[in-house]
């Protein structure tokens, strides 16, 4: 099925930080604004998708996933069929209400760890209940995916006693 795929990334982080002056009554407020957007056309360049990939599920306490990011049978959500070359922006969220409850991303000890997201294959990345982390990284190149034995499983786990609801989203290209 032909599709076309596009998206748009927007970051909007607002603080601000206020303190009481010594002169009674009188304050003082200072923002800190981000706001970053990064749109990405269809295709397979920079800035350029051609693949969208959307999962949710539930990790069983103590449990493992291991997700082939370039295994064929793999499809979106309209059945195209998806086989990741790079990966230009990824988005994952532990919609756990209690914050022990760690998602682990990575640190798959076989060789065949995604290691372009998070290296070594041994590295991870903690995401607690109710956290969720995002990369992106628009460029040409983005973050690699091979189909050979390496650098190719995206590997969750789950150390603790509740089952983790998590939410994936991955956009990226296949050449």
């Amino acid at each position: 099925m032909a599709s076309t795929c596009t998206g748009t990334i927007n970051l909007n982080l607002q603080a601000l930080i206020t303190a009481a002056l010594a002169i009674t009554g009188q304050t003082a407020n200072a923002q800190m604004p981000v706001v970053i957007s990064q749109t990405l056309a269809a295709g397979t360049g920079a800035g350029q998708i051609n693949q969208i990939w959307a999962t949710s599920g539930t990790l069983a306490a103590s449990g493992t996933l291991d997700l082939d990011l370039n295994a064929p049978g793999v499809t979106d959500a309209v059945g195209n069929a998806l086989t990741f070359a790079r990966v230009k922006a990824i988005f994952i969220q532990n919609s756990n209400a209690l914050e022990a409850d760690a998602l682990v991303v990575g640190n798959k000890a076989a060789t065949s760890g995604w290691t372009s997201f998070i290296s070594p294959n041994t590295g991870q990345i903690c995401v607690p209940g109710g956290g969720c982390i995002m990369m992106c990284t628009p460029g040409a190149t983005g973050q690699t995916v091979t189909s050979s034995s390496v650098n190719k499983f995206l590997h969750l786990a789950n150390p603790g006693g509740n089952g983790i609801v998590y939410n994936i989203v991955i956009l990226g290209c296949n050449a």
